[in-house]
Order: structure tokens, then sequence, then C-alpha cells
């Protein structure tokens, strides 16, 4: 669960990071972007990929890293959604944008994470397979001898 949480806080402050910059100039010169990259595509600008990249990479990793380490009962699925989610932004990348160094290690990335959310899952349910968040107002199952 370590690696799955070190990973997700990686990816998490890239992606605001990434994201940041991308929103403060959607041109994307600052980050050496080339608006003719975008032509052929549904954007002018990249002003929602970096809304995209920071709010659903970004925010959500450091969110999924935060459930991972008080232990939600999602954490695994959200793991791998978010993985899936970003080998997903990658090849659409790959598509649009001229290949990049960093574009395959993100992609290894999201597989990573994919993979150690299928981990994750399979360890909390062992742990307790009827454990729900006392939050969700749900009840609780408990293995009590009487």
């Amino acid at each position: 669960m370590r690696s799955l949480t070190i990973l997700q806080l990686f990816i998490g402050i890239s992606a605001l990071a990434g994201g940041y910059g991308i929103i403060i100039d959607p041109s994307g010169d600052n980050l050496g972007l080339e608006p003719e990259w975008l032509k052929g595509s549904v954007f002018s600008s990249y002003a929602i990929p970096g809304w995209v990249l920071f709010l659903v990479i970004g925010a959500g990793n450091i969110a999924a890293c935060a459930g991972c380490l008080k232990r939600k009962r999602y954490a695994g699925e959200t793991a791998i959604a978010l993985g899936v989610f970003l080998m997903i932004w990658i090849l659409i990348q790959v598509i649009i944008i001229p290949h990049n160094w960093l574009q395959p290690l993100y992609f290894f990335f999201g597989l990573m994470q994919m993979g150690f959310g299928i981990g994750v899952r399979k360890q909390l349910k062992s742990i307790n397979p009827d454990r729900i968040d006392t939050k969700s107002k749900l009840r609780i199952r408990t293995n009590r001898v009487k």
C-alpha cells in the first residue's frame, strides 16, 4: 500500500503543477507546448486539458492518496480507475502531441497504479471483507462471538 500512496502523491503533485502551468497560460508557451499541435483536435487552446490534468489527475490522485492512507474501502478501485484514466490520457496525448519522453514514463506510472490498485483491493478485502466506512451511515458487520 505504501508504494501506491507514494506513486499517487507523485502523480498528483506533478499533475497539479503541470495543470496549473497550463491554466495560467492556456497557449502552452510556458511549458513548451506548440499551438499547432492542437490543430485537428477539438481544442483551440490547452485550457480544458489543463483543467482536466489539474482536477482529475492532480486533485484526484491527491484525494486517492489520502484515501489510501486511511485505508478507505474503495482505495483500490479508485487507484485502478485513476491508473486507467492516466493511460487513456497519455494515449490521447500520443495521438495529438509529438512524442515526448514523459509520455511512456507516465503511461507506465498509470499501469503501475492500476496494478497496485488491484493489489490493494485484494489486500483490503482480505483484511476485513465486510468493512464499510462509518461515515457512509451504512451498517458495519462484525464477526463478534456472543
